[in-house]
């Protein structure tokens, strides 16, 4: 199990790492960094997943972090959240998130159904377009019991969008 915890520590130092490096494509000419740490350690796992090597051993490990430190950085993450910016919106603002969530979700229904994506998968993906990416994807998973596959494709998916 330490060995999958300790591959998932280290792409994440490398994709922090790597984010903040000053040439193209992490930063542009401009100072503007265009790659989401997330992003880049997607694509490195992408990479490792896909170089054939025997991974088999690391995965009690990457599925611990998987179920449960994303979740806690979930919560975290809406732990920034300031209610009083919220309150800031106002109701006119309020009124036009959920509405273009709703819209968001409706689209994305339609779209999986006319695609003959897997229910579950559909689900994801539209709560990940509409809401908030990633986090709304892993958010939802354990509600709709997905699977693994469909979580990942769906994260993965929705952050290269």
């Amino acid at each position: 199990m330490i060995t999958g915890i300790l591959l998932c520590v280290a792409i994440t130092i490398a994709s922090l790492v790597a984010n903040s490096l000053p040439v193209w494509p992490f930063t542009l000419a401009s100072g503007r960094h265009p790659l989401e740490p997330v992003m880049v350690a997607i694509l490195v796992g992408m990479v490792i997943g896909n170089a054939g090597l025997k991974l088999q051993s690391f995965q009690s490990g990457i599925r611990l972090v998987m179920r449960k430190v994303l979740p806690l950085g979930i919560i975290l993450l809406g732990a920034k959240l300031n209610f009083f910016d919220v309150l800031r919106v106002g109701l006119n603002g309020i009124v036009l998130t959920l509405g273009e969530v709703g819209l968001a979700l409706l689209l994305m229904f339609f779209l999986t159904r006319w695609l003959r994506l897997e229910t579950k998968l559909g689900i994801l993906l539209a709560v990940g377009t509409a809401i908030c990416g990633g986090t709304a994807i892993v958010a939802a998973a354990p509600v709709i019991e997905a699977e693994e596959k469909d979580v990942v494709f769906s994260v993965a998916t929705v952050t290269m969008l």
